[in-house]
C-alpha cells in the first residue's frame, strides 16, 4: 500500500515539543503533590468536600498533553484518593462518596484525552491534507510553467520559421505568387510586385486572373509551364515563363491554394 496517501496516526507524546514538555511535567508534578497534601490535611481536620477539586488540574493538564498517559494517570489519581480517604478517615460514607468521585475522574479524564486524541489527529491529518495540496499547487504550478517554456518555444520556432519564409519568399529572384481557391491572391514577393507594377497592398486580394492573362480552368489544372506576357509601363511587355504548383493540406485530396513561380525571358 501506498503510505504517501495514507493518513498518519495520531502523534506520541515524544513528538510534542520539547519546550512544552520541559514546562508541563513540572506543572503536573506541582499540581498532584498540591492535591495530595491538600488532601491529607482536609482529611485529617475533617474536611471532605473542598478539596476533591484539585485533582483536576493535573487530571485535565496531563489528559490535555499526555491523551495516552493521561488515562493511566487518571486511574492512578482516582485509586490515590480512594486510597487517602479510606485509610485517612477510615469513614465508610466517606468511602462511598470518594468511589463515586474517583468514578467522576475517571469519566473527565477518559473523555478528555479522547477528544484530545481525536483533536490531535484531526490537526495532523489537516497538515497532511496541506502538505498534499502543496505538493499538488507545486506540481501544477511547474507543469504550467514547462508548458508556458514549450509553448514559447513553439512560438519562437515559429517565428523564426516565418521570418525565414518571409526572407525567402522576399530574396528571391523569381517572380512568387499564391492564390487560394477562389482565386484571390494572398500572397507576393518583392519580384512577383516588380513584374505586376504594384504594390502589395494593391494586389493581395485581388483576382490572379486580373494580373496574369491566364483563365481560371487553366489556373485550376496547371501542369505545364506557361509563358505570358505581363504589362511594362516602361516598354513592351515582359515574357514571364510560369510553372504552377498544387499546395494541399496534410490527408487532404483537394488543393486549397496554388502557387505560381515565373522567370523573366526578356
Amino acid at each position: 500500500m501506498d503510505s504517501s496517501n495514507t493518513t498518519p496516526a495520531c502523534p506520541s507524546d515524544d513528538e510534542k515539543p520539547l519546550q512544552i514538555l520541559l514546562c508541563v511535567k513540572p506543572l503536573i508534578a506541582l499540581a498532584t503533590a498540591l492535591a495530595l497534601g491538600v488532601s491529607v490535611l482536609c482529611l485529617n481536620f475533617e474536611y471532605s468536600i473542598i478539596f476533591p477539586h484539585l485533582y483536576y488540574i493535573p487530571i485535565i493538564i496531563v489528559c490535555a498533553f499526555f491523551p495516552r498517559a493521561g488515562i493511566w494517570f487518571t486511574v492512578a489519581v482516582a485509586l490515590a484518593y480512594v486510597a487517602l480517604v479510606f485509610g485517612v478517615t477510615r469513614d465508610a460514607e466517606l468511602l462511598v462518596q470518594a468511589l463515586f468521585r474517583a468514578l467522576f475522574f475517571l469519566i473527565i479524564g477518559f473523555v478528555l484525552a479522547y477528544l484530545t486524541r481525536k483533536r490531535a489527529a484531526a490537526e495532523e491529518a489537516l497538515a497532511f491534507e496541506r502538505k498534499n495540496l502543496s505538493s499538488i499547487v507545486d506540481e501544477q504550478t511547474d507543469c504550467i510553467a514547462r508548458e508556458l517554456d514549450q509553448s514559447k518555444r513553439l512560438e519562437n520556432a515559429y517565428r523564426a520559421a516565418t521570418e525565414y519564409y518571409d526572407r525567402l519568399m522576399n530574396q528571391a529572384n523569381a517572380a512568387i505568387v499564391i492564390w487560394n481557391n477562389g482565386f484571390y491572391i494572398t500572397r507576393t514577393n518583392a519580384a512577383f510586385e516588380r513584374i505586376a507594377g504594384k504594390p502589395k497592398t494593391e494586389l493581395l486580394g485581388r483576382k490572379v486572373s486580373a494580373i496574369m492573362p491566364l483563365d481560371e480552368a487553366a489556373l485550376r489544372s496547371p501542369n505545364k509551364p506557361v509563358i505570358l506576357p505581363v504589362p511594362d509601363l516602361s516598354g513592351p511587355p515582359l515574357q514571364v515563363l510560369w510553372t504552377f504548383s498544387e499546395i494541399y493540406a496534410p490527408e487532404q485530396t483537394e488543393p486549397f491554394a496554388y502557387l505560381a513561380i515565373g522567370q523573366e525571358l526578356s
